[in-house]
């Protein structure tokens, strides 16, 4: 790359930053509202601002989350279409490995994806793989709010391998930290 070419780069590059964060926010909020068709313009958006972008770590985020991303769209089908959670898993595995090791990745990332592949795993009745993808939530230093969201679902999938004092040890401590959370869990076995 000439010199004129990287300092052009480096000059756009922020406003690159900025709008793949606008554009994954606005994916985020379609798929939370439950509106997966609106998240598509967005993917294909984040694809081509993704291309304008030199090899670094910080393609590597942005390709790792636009995998996660396409993860979250291909999970939302699979209500109608349980066939499509083994889309959604490719991609959520292409995001973990794409997250660069050298790149300070957001933990409410690696937090959210590590849930959403714990409720496809766990869809799939494979309680293994979903505590698996919760152990390390769980045992999360950095936020207290993060620990707790995943301590329902983990304690889950310990009482449906049959761990039940663990699952017990599990749910003491959520009720310890927030009562309240402990619906969050009967919801969670509700949906899933």
């Amino acid at each position: 790359m000439s010199l004129i070419a990287s300092i052009l780069l480096s000059l756009l590059m922020p406003g690159i930053l900025d709008s793949l964060r606008a554009v994954g926010d606005r994916c985020e909020d379609a798929y939370l509202a439950g509106r997966p068709e609106l998240m598509i313009p967005g993917l294909k958006e984040q694809e081509r601002l993704i291309a304008l972008m030199p090899d670094s770590d910080y393609r590597a985020y942005a390709m790792g989350h636009l995998e996660k991303l396409w993860g979250s769209y291909w999970f939302s089908l699979s209500d109608e279409d349980p066939s499509r959670l083994e889309e959604a898993l490719a991609h959520y595995r292409n995001a973990k490995e794409l997250y660069p090791a050298g790149l300070d990745v957001s933990p409410r990332a690696l937090h959210t994806l590590g849930m959403e592949m714990a409720q496809l795993y766990y869809r799939r009745r494979q309680y293994a793989q979903a505590l698996e993808e919760l152990a390390p939530l769980v045992n999360n230093s950095f936020s207290r709010a993060m620990t707790q969201e995943a301590l329902g679902p983990y304690a889950l999938c310990l009482a449906r391998l049959g761990r039940f004092p663990a699952a017990r040890r599990a749910i003491g401590r959520l009720a310890a930290a927030d009562p309240e959370v402990i619906l969050q869990a009967c919801i969670f076995e509700a949906l899933y």
